[in-house]
């Protein structure tokens, strides 16, 4: 048996979580207006609700001052972190509608922020904000200039890390390599 899905039942869910968020907002912003009065009050705040950790009272601050979007306080998705350090606006904007993002092949798919993956997040966030197509493109051929290197490097049978050399699994310092050197007559 099929269920009907009710759209008063997600309309209602709808307004019940928006007067949450709004509420939470409210909260706040009272909370930050105390503490910015007298600072000594987040202690007794922090005091009085011991089941908030540390991170927890700094979103609320964030929240409160207008810094952090309310529906980024319990994140933990990483596209979702990159977004609360972007600017509140940008938050509520990718919050509601999706962001751009170039391929590699140069198409541009609308992707929602909580959809991403993580080499999609580091392509499309750059710590402060969205990067435009153009930023991508560069990030894009900077990334492929990376592997190309990593790839060239791990073709090599030996590496140096600090002042060792390492060849497989075994390990020459300088002053082995400079006594190999005088054996070799170089």
């Amino acid at each position: 048996m099929e269920k009907i899905i009710n759209v008063y039942d997600v309309d209602e869910f709808r307004k019940l979580l928006n007067n949450g968020l709004n509420s939470i907002r409210l909260a706040c912003e009272y909370y930050v207006d105390a503490i910015t009065k007298k600072p000594e009050l987040k202690e007794v705040f922090i005091h009085e609700f011991p089941e908030f950790n540390a991170v927890s009272w700094y979103r609320f601050e964030q929240i409160g001052r207008g810094v952090l979007s309310p529906k980024l306080l319990h994140a933990t998705n990483t596209t979702i972190k990159m977004l609360s350090t972007c600017s509140y606006s940008d938050q509520v904007k990718y919050l509601e509608k999706p962001v751009e993002f170039l391929t590699s092949t140069g198409d541009v798919l609308l992707l929602d922020v909580s959809a991403m993956i993580s080499s999609q997040v580091r392509q499309v966030f750059n710590g402060k904000s969205v990067r435009t197509l153009a930023e991508q493109k560069v990030y894009i051929e900077i990334e492929k200039e990376k592997r190309s290197k990593k790839e060239i490097k791990n073709t090599r049978e030996w590496f140096v890390r600090k002042d060792k050399l390492y060849v497989g699994k075994v390990v020459f310092t300088k002053i082995e390599l400079v006594e190999i050197m005088e054996e070799m007559n170089y």
